[in-house]
């Protein structure tokens, strides 16, 4: 069984407008998502450091995070590839401390995954990030995952340089000016994505001769669930 790594947020829910709802509120501001152009509270929603790393707390309380929407067809697109037989493993930024409050979302709304890691991507420094319950990039690495899905254009970077894997990159505001590289696939929602996913998987397990569409396991014509899907 193939494992594959898969971010949480705002790729499983939709973090970052929740982000933005947040910040307006707390702060009398009036920031919408496509404004977010970088994920750097600082600079985009001007406040300083010191608020920003309370609107990141906040974001992280557990009242906020079993709030947030899932994004649209997620839950569809999980179960679809559970079904074709991926291991899921969700690899999140969160800090440790919102294992619990996470692993209960991603029940609530029926999304299935074998593993949850706690990762350290972007060299914080808070305690949070010094626990032992903190995996490093170096670990992900050593994890033979098929393929990868990301929103961060610096992950997907590291991933498709580093690792050597495919990475499905969710089309966001802030990784719109990356510059394509090779093995990154830009994604617009999830339909499109497992869309992708089909023609990678094709593209090194060739379909035998005589194959006809809809045959195939990985066709999304095969899945009813995927096929119905497709009409959101």
């Amino acid at each position: 069984m193939e494992k594959i790594y898969v971010d949480y947020d705002d790729i499983l829910c939709e973090t970052a407008r929740s982000l933005v709802n947040i910040a307006n509120d707390q702060f009398g501001i009036s920031i919408r998502y496509e404004a977010l152009t970088a994920f750097d509270p600082v600079a985009i929603l001007k406040i300083t450091q010191a608020e920003a790393d309370h609107l990141i707390a906040l974001a992280h309380q557990p009242e906020h995070l079993k709030a947030y929407q899932p994004t649209h067809n997620a839950t569809m697109a999980l179960a679809q590839l559970h079904r074709r037989g991926y291991q899921i493993h969700i690899v999140t930024g969160r800090p440790p401390h919102t294992r619990r409050g996470s692993e209960k979302w991603l029940i609530r709304h029926q999304i299935p995954f074998h593993e949850i890691h706690f990762v350290n991507k972007y060299a914080r420094k808070t305690e949070d990030y010094n626990s032992p319950k903190v995996i490093t990039l170096q670990q992900i690495a050593r994890e033979n995952y098929a393929f990868a899905v990301e929103d961060s254009a610096e992950m997907a970077r590291y991933i498709a340089q580093q690792v050597n894997i495919p990475v499905f990159l969710m089309d966001r505001p802030w990784n719109r000016s990356m510059v394509s590289i090779q093995m990154i696939h830009r994604c617009f929602g999830w339909l499109d994505m497992l869309h992708k996913i089909d023609a990678y998987h094709r593209s090194i397990h060739p379909l035998p001769i005589g194959y006809l569409k809809g045959q195939d396991p990985m066709d999304p014509l095969h899945d009813s669930a995927f096929a119905a899907g497709r009409s959101v």
